[in-house]
Parts: structure tokens; C-alpha cells; sequence
């Protein structure tokens, strides 16, 4: 399940093969042409026909595909691990892998042909069955509270029309109620326990340190040594650390087709009998969650931020710059590629950028339109990626904003989508658009580079990408699932949130416009639900809450003697600041509290069984009665115990407690990176002052549909089997949600109220 290890050929006859490939000369205008592949097309001959015979594509494609995989089990590839974070694949472009780009491009120009002849395949399976097309409008963060509240205003008709011909109701979410844990389960039907996601990161058992909990990376790529260079022949394994198996991938075993945009989780994008577009965690061209650029004349006058930033001169009237890209795979050191740039200053707030062959005017204050930017690896071997850029400030000192640079859908250098040619088609039918996981800034916005206004058209950019793509897929799918996941609204009520608690939820302001702007997108998607065997369903993750204090349950730990420090530390982050020898707790991350177990932990102290279970006892009933003296409030309403909310295969990766906050409260940003502060409670003055990183019952989420479910109150791991169930398809047993019944609406299905405060 979502593994991207991809096998590579051997043997002295490939290396010959090699020899000869590295030895002809290409020219300058066909390396131009055709520069870039898919990395996940690079897999044996006999492993893609077993794929084809399992999607059974139109002959043509066959032909076309089976063409150019059979030049790419040469191993003439230039696929290699790049960068820290979650890894991608470089692409190349001999003579390989020039022909397998061909057949990648022509299989990309059929890809209309194949989506109608699986839309009529899907229509021949479904004929029978109760439902032929499922809707799902998810929206990462949306309250029902607000809703609810603005409904009232008479500003969501749409969701009012749910609501009153179908049904609203809240989504209880799990715990905890953190993003990739809650579409996880939305995905899975299944609690976290199986599907092993507790958390935006998870702890290395060998050496303590935090990792990205959704993908790993499993170093180097296989390589041909020549001299002091290495020429990659094969793909770094990639995988999926997300359990279990989605819904969508259980209709496509039925022959039920999916379209599924940007649900997040879902990189590296894995094969199943449909199309997908991978989300949240999906990595920018370096291998990382996302880091821009900003390049400064005169004092560093921006906040501490994890983004790149570079003081330049402006000479004669211009400034020279050096855009960094992915590690270069051919040296044994692996030094970043980069990329140089030059930028004009003229009068009146305009500028001129030089990017490679690509001149852009640049006016302050206003985004860049996507820009194609290459980082040369080797002659005729580059990786592409895209990105835009911001004159933040020209006079009297010069500003540039850079957005992380993202792989390029158009020639994506990893398994962004499934099938490979679907980033590219997309990239076709509506224009470049972000792959980043979050390509939202928010770094730049909390360091000052990005100002509100410049951060609100970042978003807005994103949203209508995400709009064409789901109402693209709305047009050329009659029957089978749609998908479509907006992260929108979470960016805008985190670095926002402060505005609605200032002005009121009656004043006009970025939330209630994102809210404005979903009604209208979910208007256009029940237009194409009109018919009785359709179903439209709008599902978020969980709601939202102010984030007015901050919780350092390190420093509590410490003050209570579970957690000690060691005296002379290098550095605080990463619980690199921790005497392990004697703790016997800490914590990191956005909810959990671990034991520093005997045999488990690296160098555990903590004895399983009876010693360990008095502790975590001891640990919870202390936090639960913790006292915010300023406030004179209870920050925490719950701590769970793993045991008790897990059940499955991966509960015992889970931390040991699981704290669930009081609205207004969230852990500490020095807890979420593992650091120890020197105060328990600290006042949150961040652009960061709206999160839902709190106990599960102050967040639901929302569930509106075309249809009345007549269960009260529905969990996000229903969605999985209410649409099997819908389609027809039988329940597997290892869900843990139940299929939702349909009923009649009754008077009161919309009257309910939440009562807490903003």
C-alpha cells in the first residue's frame, strides 16, 4: 500500500547499453524539447502490461505506453533521492528517457480518449447499483458553528439548501483532531490505530528525532559509479506510511471509477482504477514541506523564519540572485543545484526579472503568474519546477518574495499523480498550478514578507486552481466518485481567526468571503447532482477555535520532574536538549505525551506493564487539573490514553497520552517542535490565532448532502463505507465506521445550535 520502491534493471548488458547512450551526442534543440520524465514511469516492462491488463486503457494507449516503458528499462534513467524532506525522483533526458518522455506526452494527449471509455465501463458496472455518481466536497476546516451563523446572515443559500432538502449536520472528528490524522480516517473508515497517522510527525525509534509521519524516504537511488560520478538508474524508494486502504481504491477493485484531487495523505500518489492528484505532504522540488526565498538589500528587517533568506547588493540598478534546488545526485556530496536570476529596479514600484530564457515585468505588490524554472544537473539532465514571485519592496530598499519552488505538474520529477499523465493533463486543461502540499505561505505571512493582503491572493490563487480542476472533473465524469479537497479555509482561519474575535461574525472580514466562496463552488457542484441516483456531500476534517494561549507541557513536564535537561545543550529543537537518562516523559508534536519506555524508546528508563501504566495515570490526572492562574481557567478538557481511543495493527506507534486542549488553548509552538520553554503558559500574539488542535468535542466538522442521514450523530470514519454501501459495494470488515442510513428529513435536522463563544 502506497509503496513507490520501483525495481531497476541490472547486468553488464544494461551497463554496456549505458556506455552507448552516454556516448551519443543529442542535440542541443531535441534535449530542449523533449527534457523531463516521470519518474514512476520507470518500472519494468512485464510489471506495466500487468498494470494495463488491470486498468484495461484503450488499445492505443497500450501501444504508446508499452512503446516508450520498453525504452525506459534501460537503465540510461537520471532518477535519483533529492533533498531532506519527503524525497523525489530527478529527471533526466537521454536518449532513454527522451523516448519514454514522447510516450508519457502522447499518453497525456489520450487521456480524454481513456477517461470516456472508462466513464462508459463505469457506466455498464453501475447500472444496476443503487447510486451512479458520488460528490464529495471536502473543505479542510470548516466550522459548523460559522456556518451555521452565517446561514442565518442569509449568506450560504447553497448550504441552506442542503440543509433544508438534505441534511447538516456536525461530523464528530477524531482525536486528535489534526488534519492528516482526521483525512486518514476519512480515507480509511478506520480509527488511527489502523491506518498508523497520529500526527503531522511521528518520533524516530532509533534516535528519538521527529519525522514526517505521512511518507518516507528511503535514501539513494540504485546508481552506475563512472569515475567520481554516479549516474542513478533507478527511483529512491518512496513510500506512503498511511495504513490501511482508501474507499476509492475499493471501488476501483469493483471497477467503480474515482477522480481524487488533492486529498490529503496521498503522496506518493498510488495506482488504483481511477485518476489521482496527491495533496497535503506532497514535497516542493528540494524535498521539503515547503521553503521559500527572500532576497533583502540593506538590514534583515524580517522575522526568524524557516524560509531561505538572502542579502543582496543592487548594483548599476539591478540585483543578482541564486535560486536553490534539489541536491545534485551526480556527487557523491550532493551539493544543491541552483539557478542564477537577475532583477531590474525600475521607478513607479516595476521591476524586471531574468530567470533562464525567461523575462518577467514585476509590479510590488502583485504575484508573479507561475514561472518554469530548471536546475542543471548534468549536460542535457535537468529537473523542472515552478514557482512565483513578489516585489515586496523596491525603494528605498529592495525586497523579493520567492514561493517554494514546486514540482512542475507539466513534468513532474515524482509520483504526484496516478496515472502519471494526469498532473500533465490537468497542467494542459487549466494552466500551471501549485503540487506543494501546503503551498499557502504561512511562513512568509508570520516572518513579515508576505503582508495580509499579498498572503489572501496567495490563497485565492490556489482556491480557483482547485476550482477549475473539481469543476473540470464534474464536467467529464457522469458516473463514479469525485473527490476534491480545499485547504483554503484552514489557511484563512488559522492567520485570521483574530478578526473575527475582534470585529464579530457580522462584520465583513477573509472568513466569512472563504465561506462566501464555498457556498458558491458547492452551488455548482449540486447543479451537477441533479438526478435522483446522485449524491453531493460537503465533509470537512473538523471546525475551528481561537488559539489565545499556549500550553508548554515540556516545561510542565520539567517542573513536575518527569522531564530533565541536559546542562550544556547544542541546540533546544528536535528534544535534542533532553537528558534522557533521567526523564520519563516529554512530549512533542501538536497532542501527545510519550513514556521514555524501557526497550522501546532508545534510552528508555520507563518499565513496561504496571510501572508504566501508574505513570501515564498519574501524568493525565495531573494535566487534567491543571490551572491557568492568569485565566482561571482549566486549559485541558481531556487526556486520552493510547489504549483507549486506538484499536489496531499501529496503535503502539501512537504517543501515550493524547491531550485534547480547551477552546482557546493549543500546545506550545516550542512542544510542537520539541523544545523545552522556560514558561508553562504563554500568550499567543502570532499571525497563527485560529487552530483546531484541541479536544475533538469543542471541533466537529461539518456533513451536508442532497440526501437526510437519519444517524444524529455521524463520525468522519462514516464516509468511507456510506459511500460503499451506496455504490453497492460491501463493507470490509476492518472499517471501523458504519454506513449512514438515508432517511426523511425531519423539522428539527437543521434547527441545532452550538452555544460557545468565538
Amino acid at each position: 500500500m502506497g509503496d513507490h520502491a520501483i525495481p531497476a534493471s541490472t547486468g553488464r548488458r544494461h551497463s554496456a547499453k549505458l556506455k552507448n547512450i552516454l556516448s551519443k551526442k543529442i542535440s542541443r534543440r531535441k534535449v530542449l524539447k523533449w527534457k523531463g520524465i516521470h519518474a514512476h514511469w520507470a518500472i519494468s516492462v512485464k510489471e506495466r502490461i500487468t498494470v494495463l491488463k488491470k486498468q484495461k486503457p484503450c488499445l492505443i494507449s497500450q501501444v504508446i505506453l508499452f512503446a516508450g516503458l520498453y525504452c525506459l528499462t534501460a537503465p540510461g534513467q537520471a532518477w535519483a533521492y533529492i533533498g531532506p524532506g519527503a524525497g523525489i525522483a530527478l529527471a533526466g533526458s537521454y536518449l532513454p528517457a527522451i523516448i519514454g518522455c514522447g510516450a508519457a506526452l502522447l499518453l497525456a494527449l489520450i487521456w480524454p480518449v481513456r477517461l470516456f471509455l472508462k466513464d462508459r465501463a463505469t457506466r455498464k458496472v453501475l447500472k444496476n447499483r443503487p447510486i451512479q455518481k458520488c460528490v464529495i466536497l471536502g473543505i479542510d476546516g470548516f466550522d459548523p458553528e460559522l456556518a451555521q451563523d452565517f446561514m442565518d446572515q442569509g449568506l450560504l443559500p447553497n448550504f441552506q439548501r442542503l440543509a433544508t432538502q438534505g441534511c447538516f449536520k456536525k461530523l464528530n472528528t477524531t482525536a486528535p483532531a489534526i488534519t492528516p490524522v482526521a483525512w486518514s480516517t476519512f480515507q480509511t473508515g478506520t480509527n488511527p490505530g489502523k491506518h498508523g497517522i497520529f500526527d503531522f510527525l511521528a518520533r524516530s525509534r532509533a534516535s528519538y528525532a521527529p519525522v514526517l509521519s505521512s511518507v518516507k524516504a528511503g535514501g539513494a537511488a540504485p546508481h552506475i559509479r563512472l569515475g567520481k560520478f554516479k549516474i542513478p538508474r533507478g527511483v529512491a524508494p518512496q513510500r506512503l506510511l498511511r495504513k490501511s486502504k482508501p474507499f476509492w481504491e475499493i471501488l476501483g477493485d469493483k471497477q467503480i471509477y474515482s477522480q481524487i484531487l488533492r486529498v490529503p495523505v496521498s503522496f506518493p500518489a498510488g495506482e488504483f482504477h481511477g485518476a489521482i492528484l496527491a495533496g497535503a505532504h506532497t514535497p516542493d522540488i528540494r524535498g521539503t514541506q515547503g521553503v521559500f526565498s527572500c532576497y533583502y538589500t540593506g538590514e534583515n528587517r524580517f522575522e526568524d523564519s524557516e524560509g531561505d533568506l538572502h542579502k543582496v547588493e543592487l548594483i548599476d540598478g539591478t540585483i543578482h540572485g541564486v535560486l536553490t534546488g534539489p541536491a545534485d545526485p551526480f556527487e557523491d556530496d550532493g551539493e544543491d543545484l541552483k539557478t542564477s536570476f537577475s532583477v531590474e529596479v525600475l521607478s513607479g514600484g516595476q521591476a524586471s526579472l531574468k530567470i533562464g530564457k525567461t523575462r518577467l515585468s514585476l509590479e510590488q505588490g502583485v504575484f508573479s503568474p507561475w514561472t518554469k524554472v530548471r536546475f542543471k544537473a548534468a549536460p542535457g539532465v535537468h529537473v523542472h519546477g515552478i514557482c512565483r514571485f513578489l516585489l515586496v519592496s523596491s525603494q528605498p530598499e529592495f525586497a523579493l518574495y520567492v514561493s517554494p519552488v514546486h514540482i512542475d505538474p507539466a513534468r513532474p520529477a515524482a509520483p504526484i499523480s496516478q496515472p502519471a499523465a494526469y498532473a500533465s493533463f490537468l497542467a494542459r486543461k487549466i494552466g500551471p498550478y501549485a503540487t506543494l502540499g501546503m503551498p499557502e505561505d504561512t511562513q512568509a505571512l508570520e516572518a513579515g514578507i508576505l503582508d495580509k493582503t499579498a498572503f489572501l491572493d496567495q490563497c485565492l490563487s490556489v482556491e480557483n486552481e482547485r476550482r477549475n480542476m473539481f469543476l473540470h472533473a464534474l464536467k467529464t465524469t457522469k458516473q463514479g466518485l469525485i473527490a476534491c479537497v480545499f485547504d483554503g479555509p484552514d489557511r484563512i482561519q488559522h492567520c485570521f481567526w483574530d478578526q473575527l474575535q475582534s470585529a464579530g461574525r457580522d462584520q465583513d472580514n477573509p472568513i466569512k468571503d472563504v465561506y462566501m466562496r464555498m457556498d458558491k463552488l458547492a452551488g455548482e457542484a449540486l447543479e451537477e447532482c441533479r438526478d435522483q441516483r446522485s449524491v453531493f456531500m460537503v465533509a470537512s476534517d473538523h471546525g475551528f477555535a481561537p488559539f489565545n494561549h499556549a500550553v508548554d507541557l515540556n516545561c510542565w513536564l520539567e517542573q513536575k520532574g518527569y522531564l530533565k535537561r541536559l546542562e550544556n545543550p547544542k541546540s533546544d529543537k528536535n528534544l535534542s536538549s533532553i537528558d534522557w537518562s533521567r526523564t520519563k516523559a516529554y512530549a512533542f508534536g501538536l497532542a501527545g505525551v510519550y513514556l521514555n519506555i524501557k526497550g522501546r524508546e532508545p534510552l528508555g528508563i520507563v518499565n513496561r506493564g504496571l510501572e508504566a501504566r501508574k505513570l501515564a495515570e498519574k501524568i493525565a490526572g495531573e494535566l487534567k487539573s491543571l490551572i491557568h492562574p492568569e485565566m482561571e481557567a482549566a486549559p485541558i478538557t481531556n487526556v486520552y490514553h493510547a489504549k483507549e481511543i486506538f484499536k489496531g495493527p499501529y496503535a503502539h506507534e501512537s504517543p501515550d497520552l493524547v491531550v485534547g486542549f480547551a477552546r482557546g488553548y493549543r500546545v506550545s509552538w516550542e512542544t510542537a517542535s520539541g523544545a523545552v520553554g522556560d514558561k508553562v503558559f504563554q500568550e499567543n500574539n502570532r499571525v497563527w490565532s485560529g487552530d483546531h488542535c484541541v479536544d475533538p468535542s469543542h471541533v466537529p466538522g461539518v456533513l451536508f448532502c442532497n440526501k437526510h442521514f437519519s444517524k444524529e450523530d455521524p463520525h468522519i470514519a462514516d464516509i468511507a463505507p456510506t459511500v460503499l454501501k451506496m455504490f453497492g459495494v460491501d463493507v470490509p470488515g476492518f472499517m471501523d465506521g458504519a454506513a449512514l442510513k438515508i432517511g426523511k428529513p425531519s423539522e428539527d435536522s437543521v434547527a441545532w445550535r452550538i452555544s460557545t463563544p468565538v
